[in-house]
């Protein structure tokens, strides 16, 4: 018999499938030598009994490391490695797979199906011995020494039979020499199994990967044939030694297998992003008036960003910016157009190994347009979309106000409806639809409004702000002062008359030149200004105090050669 070598077993499995599946049977006293491959940075050996509780391996920081293997209340122990500072992830230890044993104290516990001395156990007498074959076919080969008598007539001693065809025959290769020479799994000593021996792994092939067809065993049946077993129907035929069939070779073991070095090696294997990370809700910011996008971080699963992706074309996203993991959970679009259109966004988180997670559903935000018949605003706007389908707004609420910054509540419809018709409306109003998502998003968990973009019926109740010139306004809206700007100002012999929503003039400016020292001419010094307003082109600055202007909007006229008009908003 040939002595076994090192076992070397590499198992990538997760722990539910070491319990549930295939796992290695070993022998307490046996000394397993850990090994990681692709080890990288700082390692610590760790042990379990139960996959749940894992404990360091006091001193056990080497690789490969030798472990005596002990038993345990659960009658498995498995191991792990834990890398430090490998590179590979920032900040983050990574946990190598598992190597899981099963614990015998001899190998009368050793059961069929059982992954224990190189191979799958496929027959136990009961007594401490046992049969096992690797899991894959060898090769396909004659039995070779057609109208020789070898003497190999054992229907239950392979082992002896290979012993006596080798000897009688030196035609190679041959099935018996083949199963001679193999080293696999670390053990030398197999052989081509006799009859009865290759019938009871027929009754067992299903743990194995088999071929079909015939398979030879090493029992001799004539000079000129020996015998084969079907792996299709366990018919036994005698076949020609000349001709082929495969070749599966098996060893046997006993309780001399005691106390033997199993080699075993696992693998690095870098944490998965986390897949679930969501979008809460989307929303247009009433300060920017530009998209915003929330969802409520997922901690300690090793996010180091945040991406965020918008739809550029049908199904088609691209990433449009970041957040680091330690900010908060939002992310305003500044090139986004709300008042043109609505747009989907998605998410996904990227780790500190370097890689990103799947994209989230999309976010689909609100569009607003307004349309007028007489007094009537009609306003209409598209869904609030979550792909998901975990949130339908219940509600659509109509919101408006004489400013973008004083727009309230004003009225409500199903969220079975996209339109609601304001009556009797004569003055200017603001408006913004927005839908309310129970619970909240991130840490503040009260009701959350998102909203749509704003629009306004300052063209629907006739008022022009541009005629034969315009005058702009900044800041607009304003609280305290704004500054208008009049382009090409050539006569001073004018007035500037600011007007309420109902028409009603509650401010005149009827002397420029007197208000020369609120000016601002740029570039030129405020020494040019009575030249500016005695007819070189210029455009004229003005700064118009709040004063006793309550908030609202209001209409501001310069009439002079030409006439020039302008909104102003105050908070």
């Amino acid at each position: 018999m040939k002595t076994s070598l090192l076992i070397s077993i590499i198992f990538l499995s997760s722990i539910f499938y070491c319990f549930s599946q295939t796992q290695y049977s070993v022998l307490a006293g046996d000394t397993a030598i850990l090994s990681l491959s692709s080890a990288a940075g700082s390692i610590q050996w760790q042990q379990s009994e139960d996959s749940v509780a894992w404990t360091n391996i006091p001193g056990a920081i080497n690789n490969p490391q030798r472990v005596l293997i002990t038993t345990s209340l659960t009658g498995k122990r498995l191991f792990r490695a834990v890398v430090s500072g490998s590179g590979l992830c920032a900040n983050y230890d990574i946990k190598s797979s598992v190597i899981c044993y099963k614990i015998l104290t001899n190998t009368s516990q050793v059961s069929v199906g059982d992954w224990f001395h190189g191979g799958i156990v496929f027959y136990v007498s009961g007594t401490g011995t046992g049969l096992i074959a690797p899991l894959q076919d060898q090769e396909i080969a004659s039995w070779g020494c057609d109208g020789t008598t070898t003497n190999a007539i054992s229907t239950i001693d392979g082992n002896g039979n290979t012993i006596a065809i080798l000897t009688a025959c030196s035609t190679r290769p041959i099935a018996a020499s083949i199963c001679d020479n193999l080293i696999i799994n670390g053990y030398s000593d197999w052989f081509l199994p006799a009859r009865d021996q290759l019938n009871y792994f027929y009754q067992q092939r299903n743990l194995f990967s088999v071929s079909g067809g015939l398979y030879w065993s090493s029992t001799e049946d004539y000079p000129n044939t020996a015998v084969c077993i079907s792996m299709n129907n366990g018919m036994i035929v005698g076949w020609g030694k000349y001709q082929t069939a495969n070749v599966r070779s098996i060893r046997s073991f006993s309780n001399s297998d005691l106390f033997s070095s199993i080699n075993s090696s696992c693998a690095v294997i870098l944490p998965a992003p986390f897949q679930n990370e969501k979008i809460c809700i989307v929303t247009v910011d009433s300060v920017l008036w530009k998209n915003k996008i929330l969802w409520e971080k997922t901690l300690g699963v090793n996010t180091e960003y945040y991406l965020i992706y918008k739809e550029s074309g049908t199904n088609n996203y691209i990433q449009i910016g970041n957040v680091q993991a330690n900010q908060p959970g939002e992310f305003i679009d500044l090139f986004s157009v709300p008042e043109s259109h609505g747009d989907k966004y998605k998410i996904s988180v990227l780790d500190s190994c370097g890689v990103e997670s799947n994209k989230s559903l999309y976010h689909k935000t609100i569009n607003l347009t307004i349309a007028a018949f007489g007094s009537t605003m009609g306003l209409n706007w598209d869904d609030y979309i979550d792909e998901s389908g975990t949130y339908t707004p219940f509600r659509y609420y109509i919101y408006r106000g004489i400013s973008p910054s004083s727009m309230v509540l004003h009225d409500s419809v199903s969220g079975s409806f996209n339109s609601y018709n304001d009556l009797n409306v004569f003055n200017v109003y603001y408006y913004k639809i927005g839908v309310k998502k129970t619970g909240g998003c991130n840490t503040t968990k009260s009701d959350f409004i998102s909203f749509s973009n704003k629009k306004d019926n300052t063209p629907f109740i006739g008022i022009n702000e541009v005629l034969c010139g315009a005058i702009k306004v900044s800041p607009n809206p304003f609280s305290e002062q704004t500054t208008i700007e009049i382009p090409n100002f050539k006569n001073s012999n004018t007035q500037i008359t600011i007007s309420d929503i109902t028409g009603k003039i509650v401010r005149t400016i009827t002397n420029l030149n007197r208000h020369a020292e609120l000016v601002s001419v740029s570039p030129k010094s405020p020494q040019q200004i009575a030249t500016n307003l005695s007819g070189s082109r210029n455009d004229l600055q003005i700064v118009i105090e709040r004063g006793n202007l309550k908030p609202g909007v209001y209409f501001i006229e310069l009439r002079g050669d030409r006439v020039y008009r302008g909104k102003l908003i105050v908070e």
